[in-house]
């Protein structure tokens, strides 16, 4: 008996681990969501500042194989 206690303890124990996970994804999914809004804003800030983006693996040749 006691051991089955300990399981249900430890099965508890467990699933608020689990919930606790989920909540801090959660969290980090909106941290990523705001990052690349941020990423987004300052991009298009660049651009009206005059700055264009460049592909510099292609500038580069770098990824890609020519014959």
């Amino acid at each position: 008996m006691k051991s089955y206690v300990e399981k249900v303890l430890q099965v508890e124990k467990l699933e608020e681990n689990v919930v606790a996970l989920e909540l801090e994804t959660e969290n980090l999914k909106a941290k990523l969501a705001a990052a690349e809004v941020n990423i987004d804003l300052e991009k298009d800030l660049l651009k009206a500042k005059g700055f264009e983006e460049r592909d510099l693996d292609f500038e580069l040749g770098c990824g890609s194989w020519k014959s």
